[in-house]
Order: structure tokens, then C-alpha cells, then sequence
């Protein structure tokens, strides 16, 4: 299991550009490496976004990889996560 931890103060902290970038960029890197060396992203692997304290920096980030590495359109995008977690 591969992960990433960016420190956040819970409930008042919001995310910078940079943390975000960061998260979206290791996402990416990640997925990459599975897609390389074993031919398909789900070969039984996911990817989980964690919040703890549950004020939608996890949904920001993974909105942020949809539009940035699956060049998903915004408004699709915001379809699709609404449709996962109304």
C-alpha cells in the first residue's frame, strides 16, 4: 500500500493550491505505476481519498484528478461525484 499524509488542521483548514496539487500529482503517479507494471489500474486495486474530519478536502482532491488526468469535464465531474456521495 502506497500513501500520502498532508497535515491539515481539521475543521477550520482548508487546503492550499500546492497540497492539492501534490495529492493529485501522487494519485497519479501511483495509478501510473499499477497501469505499468500490471497492465490495468484495476486489477483489484482502488484508490482511497481519506478526510478525517470529513468537511470534503477528499472530494476536492479527487475532483481535482478527474479534471486534471481525465481531462473530465467540471460540470460531469460534479455529476458523477453527487451520484457517489449525495
Amino acid at each position: 500500500m502506497e500513501y500520502l499524509i498532508i497535515p491539515t488542521r481539521n475543521y477550520l483548514h482548508v487546503l492550499s493550491f500546492d497540497d492539492i496539487n501534490t495529492a493529485v500529482d501522487f494519485i497519479h503517479f501511483i495509478v501510473s505505476i499499477y497501469i505499468f507494471f500490471l497492465g490495468n489500474a484495476s486489477c483489484g486495486r482502488g484508490t482511497y481519498v481519506h478526510c478525517k474530519a470529513k468537511r470534503g478536502r477528499s472530494t476536492t482532491i479527487a475532483f481535482c484528478y478527474l479534471v486534471k488526468y481525465k481531462q473530465m469535464i467540471v460540470s460531469i465531474v460534479v455529476d458523477l461525484i453527487r451520484a457517489k456521495r449525495p
